[in-house]
Order: C-alpha cells, then structure tokens, then sequence
C-alpha cells in the first residue's frame, strides 16, 4: 500500500484540514504521526480491505471520487473583511411546538356541539319576544337590507328547568346555525387565565366556522357563575373578573354571523356590565308553563308512549302548579318506572300519580335545600352583596366591636 493512497484515506476518516502555505515543519509532523497511528489501527485496515474489494469490481468504469473535508474552525484562507461581510449561518428558529393543538384541545373541552331542535319540540305558546327573536335570526338577509341590527347577546332568564336550553337549541334549529354549549362553571376553573384563554378559543373557533359560511350561537349556561356582581378581592374573583372582561372584549368585536346566548336563574347577581348595549341587551324572561302549556307539555312527553285508553291527563294538569317543564318531563319518566315495575306494558292513570307523587316529594326536599341556600347567601356565606359585615366575617365584626367598646370604657 502506497503512502500517497493511505493519506488519502487518513484525510477521508480524519476532520483535519491540511494547509502547506500556513502550517510549519512541526504541525507537518504532528499530523503525519497521528495518520500513521491512525492508519495502523485494525479498524482502518479493514475498511481499506473492503474498499479495495469495491474498486476492484469497478475498475472497468470511469470512477470520479470527490474528497470533502471539513472543519470545526473557522477558514483561515478567508481574510477578515471577506469574515465581516459574510453573513452568519441563522440556526433554524424553534416554532412554538404544539401550540395550535393546545388551543385545539382546550377549545374541545370548553364547549361541546349539540344537536340544533326544531320549534316543535318547544311545547307550549311563545311569548312575543320569543317569536321576535326567532324572526330576527331567521330573516338575517331581510334584516342586512332593511339596515336592521340582529341581536348579538341574548340573555335568557327564568328558574331551572324552565326550558332555557330547549328554546336556545329551537333557536338554533330555526335559524340552521351551529350551537356551541357551554357551561360558565367549565370556563371559571379557577387557574389564572384559564378562562381568558377558553373565551378565546371559543370565539375563535366561532369565527373560524363563520369564515366557513355558518352562523354560529353560543350559549352560555348559567353565566352567573362568572358575571355575578360585587366580586371579592380574593384570587379566585381577581380571575372571574378578568374572564368577564375577556367576554366583554370577545363581545364588543364585529362577531357577524355569531350569536351569543346566555341563561342564568340569579339576574340580580349578574353583573351590570354585562347588560349593556352591545352585550346582552336582550332580555327574555322564561316563566313558568301555565296549565295549557303544562297540558302540552305533558302531552308531548306522551306522544311516544303506549297509554292507557283511559288516562285523564287534565286531572294531572291541575294537580301540577309551580311545576317547570323539566319537572313534568320527570312525571313521565316516573310514571313509565311505575308501569315496568308493576309488570304493565301501557301507562295507567295509576301510574300517572304515582309518578306525580315521587316528583311532589322531590320538589319538597328541593324547597328544603333552596330556602336553607337563601338563608346561608343572606347570612353572606355564599355571595357578598357589598355588606361591612359579610367581608370581615361575624367574628371578626364581634371583635371589632368589643374592642371598640372596652376602650371607650377606659378612657371615659
């Protein structure tokens, strides 16, 4: 084996650059030593031994063998201007990796896409400003060429189970929008800026679907968990605030083709703000069915079942004051328990009653509950209404004012 092909091939494996011009007779030798250790490895010697093997296979053909060799320092055949003028090497810039999917995932888990219904599934006779509303977002064309706003915030007000969600899905179902569900309780998590960054992936996603010839509705179940008014200082009211701002910004851009709905059963807990022209300057009121929609409610519910040739549904009907919607959806559900319990396979009157006597007892525990939720909030030990001693707490109003006390006493 030549010397000429061995430091060939010690330049090939080794990142050495050679510079005859630059380097002196000590550095010519250093180098020529570390080849030579280099070359009498086992290593080298087996790979010169298959590469002589490749050559030999090929040496009937024209063979150009290009040699690169590269260094970690700079080139010093480069003078210090042609170094100044050259241009840095940018490194590839890091994108912010799984950004979009992040938004993706926490738009996903903030609301939740159901079914639009249609005005047949609403039992019961429409208010004026229900079929308003429905025209409104109906004849959204009509409304662009008359110059007539649509209403873009709708807050809907009346106590559970009173059909705020149905009459909102009905809506959607009308006006063939998309509608988004979302619950205020999943947007207030409590993590600073949890709720500003949902808002935000909600309305964009909003927006996205409108850029895509939808109409889009919001709806926002009960909002009071995030709008209520006279907030603490607190961290946890420090970042329910800065979620209703966020909603307020969201609201006060150009969201066309983008309604926003909400329900609440506490509207003098929601915050003024939120009631402003611009906002939700809507307010429907959702009252209780009086006893012809209480009549076609349960009829509704019925519709689909097998009944007795006998029922009486009205004597039910007048059994049935102060019960909402979602209460008389329940009767039907405990009437049909009581017929496959008692082995029937239609429902009886029989079976009507004892469905309304398990939803009487119900309502009565629930009555229980909610007067004793009334007392404690009036006490403020679940929502301050703004009251010196509701801040500071009983003992600490105790305190306050047996201290005070005892100093006057000693000083006078």
């Amino acid at each position: 084996m030549s010397i000429n092909k061995v430091f060939l091939l010690a330049l090939l494996l080794s990142p050495v650059v050679f510079s005859a011009s630059e380097s002196t007779e000590t550095q010519k030798n250093s180098i020529k030593d570390s080849i030579q250790e280099e070359v009498q490895s086992p290593e080298f010697m087996q790979f010169y031994q298959t590469l002589t093997n490749k050559l030999g296979e090929c040496k009937d053909q024209d063979l150009t063998i290009e040699l690169k060799v590269s260094s970690n320092n700079d080139n010093p055949t480069k003078t210090p201007a042609e170094q100044q003028t050259e241009k840095p090497v940018e490194e590839p810039k890091e994108t912010p990796c799984g950004k979009a999917d992040k938004e993706k995932s926490i738009a996903a888990s903030s609301f939740l896409y159901l079914e639009p219904l249609s005005l047949d599934d609403v039992a019961g006779d429409l208010s004026e400003e229900q079929e308003r509303l429905i025209y409104s977002l109906s004849n959204r064309d009509r409304l662009k060429r008359f110059n007539v706003k649509e209403p873009h915030g709708i807050l809907l007000v009346g106590k559970p189970g009173t059909g705020k969600t149905l009459f909102a899905r009905a809506l959607a179902g009308s006006s063939d929008s998309k509608f988004m569900h979302v619950s205020a309780a999943v947007i207030n998590t409590g993590y600073a800026g949890d709720g500003v960054l949902r808002l935000k992936s909600i309305f964009n996603t909003a927006r996205a679907l409108v850029q895509q010839g939808e109409t889009v509705i919001i709806f926002i179940d009960e909002i009071d968990a995030i709008g209520f008014r006279n907030q603490g200082s607190d961290s946890g009211s420090i970042n329910a605030r800065q979620t209703i701002n966020q909603l307020l910004i969201e609201m006060g851009q150009d969201n066309e083709g983008i309604v926003v709905i909400a329900a609440t059963n506490e509207p003098k807990h929601i915050d003024p703000a939120l009631k402003r022209s611009g906002r939700f300057s809507v307010t429907i009121e959702m009252p209780l069915p009086e006893e012809k929609a209480r009549l076609d409610i349960l009829n509704h519910h019925l519709k689909n079942r097998y009944c007795a040739y006998d029922i009486d549904v009205k004597k039910i009907v007048k059994q049935t004051n102060e019960f909402s919607g979602a209460d008389l959806e329940a009767l039907i559900q405990a009437s049909a328990y009581s017929m496959m319990k008692n082995d029937r396979y239609e429902i009886t009157q029989e079976d009507l009653l004892d469905g309304l006597e398990h939803i009487k007892k119900k309502r009565k525990i629930d009555a229980k509950k909610s007067k004793y939720e009334k007392e404690q909030e009036e006490l403020g030990q679940i929502r301050t209404e703004g009251k010196w001693w509701s801040r500071v707490g009983v003992v600490g109003a105790l305190l306050t004012i047996t201290t005070t006390s005892l100093n006057l006493w000693y000083n006078y």
